[in-house]
């Protein structure tokens, strides 16, 4: 299986989570991989007729993930991830504490962007956490495709070994 599908195969999935619309669609799968590093490897020309791309099922929520899973007979997606959670576990206290500091303000900084723009919610929780907005979309995008449960472990910061 590929792990690319065009919006028209996650159109038919038809997830309460996404966007009716192919517009809608391409929308919001344009705000969601603008903020990410690896963009290019998430999307790729789609091959055939009517050109147009094909997106890495990573992308998509969980239950989006399910279902295509369950059309091309797949196990179901995983919603942990081991590697992360070990690596959160075997850091030090002043390492998990920052990640409960981070995952504190990427939380708060999403769900007031319920309520207004998504910029504008990351600018009043980064000044009021008191890191740069950059710092706070930083953190934003190293949820990106990583289940909500394990965002905690996903921002633990890293140690840079020389």
């Amino acid at each position: 299986m590929s792990r690319f599908v065009p919006l028209s195969t996650v159109l038919a999935v038809g997830s309460p989570l996404l966007p009716m619309s192919r517009s809608g669609l391409a929308r919001w799968v344009s705000r969601t991989i603008r903020h990410l590093n690896d963009a290019d490897k998430r999307r790729r020309p789609r091959s055939g007729r009517g050109g147009g791309h094909e997106y890495d099922i990573g992308l998509f929520p969980l239950d989006v993930r399910a279902a295509l899973a369950r059309c091309w007979d797949l196990p179901p997606p995983t919603d942990t991830r081991p590697d992360l959670w070990a690596a959160f576990e075997t850091s030090p206290p002043a390492s998990q504490d920052e990640a409960r500091r981070r995952l504190d303000a990427v939380g708060r900084a999403l769900d007031l962007s319920y309520s207004t723009l998504k910029q504008v919610a990351v600018g009043v929780i980064a000044r009021d956490v008191g890191v740069s907005t950059s710092t706070l979309w930083r953190w934003i995008a190293l949820t990106d495709g990583v289940a909500q449960g394990d965002w905690l472990a996903a921002l633990a910061p890293r140690r840079r070994r020389r």
